[in-house]
């Protein structure tokens, strides 16, 4: 889960707005932890620079980014603070505390953190991460969306003068080309609509979608759609990143920051024409009148990950449980009368952009399985489940993928 909403009340019509510009409001805090003072206030981070992290107990892109806030806090010692700001109310956030402290073990953490839902109620916040950062005199110079706060902006902030900010403006056509269809370069004043699938075209024979990347493209051209679950008739039969023969992979290459790499695609067919194959067909002949790159599908040995058990685990796994039960966060999992599939759906929710995960552990009933392990780090979830005799080891299998090549 990503981001929340909160309901529209009485309270949230006087929420104060954040803005890039203006001074941070005051702020203390008394439950601090990993930190030389258990409560602080703004004034304590008054001469350095601060990102304040808040985040939630279901966020998994907040858990995911601490690593990374981590390492930007011990590549700008000296130069920033980072403080965590984890929410606690108790509706929505119980038990946030023994999470983290969990998480913090198993990212080798040393970032200190403040719990504090008064202090995030107070503003309009679209949903988290929400992400600060504060100048040295408490000035808000930016609120960096999900993937956009990096060491390259940071340097830019912090020290001016070099700027390690690059702008690509010769990259940033804002005009669109014509031919049955429209594309265009993406830029952050466009909306991100992202329509993954072709299918969403098939009630009028117009299919549009935004802030696409080029192999995005291609996946909807030749497979209908960018992402595929576990229950999906692609898992595991097609890859979902494609293989690039090209002396230039330049086109493929995106940043956000940089509004680089990203496009916009509309098609339109006549509604007697709106059929899955039809729209395909068009945005494949598209794609080579842009780009002029050859593209097949092929059948190849493609990477995978198997799922394994050793005869004598399978029977220690093996359930006399009369009811099933499953409880799951970011630090661990306990599945009790469950199918394996159960268990690989867990990990592969967190790694869904990583290579597919398929069952060879040729267990057909319930198991139980319980592991305290950080879930966003699959390295971590393959030591844990090893010790109970369950491999989650590299491997191949015939899948079909896209080769485009010039």
């Amino acid at each position: 889960m990503m981001s929340f909403m909160f309901v529209a009340t009485k309270a949230q019509q006087e929420q104060e707005l954040l803005k890039i510009g203006s001074p941070i409001p005051n702020f203390n805090f008394s439950e601090v932890f990993y930190y030389p003072k258990a409560k602080v206030g703004l004034s304590d981070f008054k001469g350095k620079w601060l990102i304040l992290d808040i985040w939630s107990r279901t966020c998994t892109v907040c858990i995911e980014g601490f690593p990374k806030l981590n390492k930007l806090q011990q590549e700008f010692a000296g130069q920033l603070n980072v403080l965590l700001v984890g929410m606690n109310d108790q509706r929505y956030n119980k038990d946030i505390k023994n999470l983290f402290d969990r998480i913090k073990i198993r990212q080798k953490l040393s970032l200190p953190i403040a719990y504090d839902s008064v202090f995030v109620k107070r503003f309009v916040l679209p949903g988290v991460p929400y992400v600060l950062v504060i100048d040295p005199k408490g000035i808000i110079r930016a609120i960096p969306k999900h993937g956009e706060l990096t060491a390259d902006l940071l340097d830019g902030l912090i020290n001016p003068q070099k700027s390690g900010l690059v702008k690509i403006d010769s990259l940033r056509k804002k005009e669109p080309f014509f031919y049955s269809s429209e594309l265009s370069n993406w830029h952050k004043g466009i909306p991100p609509i992202r329509n993954q699938d072709i299918e969403m075209g098939l009630s009028n024979g117009k299919y549009s979608s935004k802030i696409m990347r080029l192999e995005d493209l291609y996946l909807v051209a030749y497979f209908g759609r960018t992402r595929w679950i576990l229950t999906d008739s692609l898992y595991g039969k097609a890859y979902r990143k494609p293989i690039l023969e090209v002396k230039d992979p330049g086109l493929f290459v995106s940043n956000f920051n940089n509004e680089y790499g990203f496009y916009n695609y509309s098609l339109v067919v006549p509604p007697q024409r709106a059929n899955k194959e039809y729209l395909q067909f068009a945005m494949q002949s598209d794609l080579m009148k842009y780009f002029g790159y050859k593209v097949v599908l092929e059948e190849r040995d493609m990477p995978c990950w198997l799922l394994k058990v050793s005869g004598n685990a399978a029977r220690k796994l093996k359930s006399k449980a009369l009811v099933s039960s499953r409880k799951r966060d970011h630090a661990g999992f306990k599945y009790v009368k469950v199918p394996i599939t159960d268990i690989i759906k867990s990990i592969w929710s967190y790694h869904q952009n990583g290579d597919p995960i398929l069952d060879e552990s040729g267990i057909s009933g319930d198991i139980d399985l319980a592991i305290e392990a950080d879930l966003t780090n699959l390295e971590d979830v393959r030591a844990v489940l090893a010790q109970q005799g369950v491999d989650l080891v590299k491997g191949t299998r015939k899948m079909k993928v896209i080769v485009i090549r010039d």
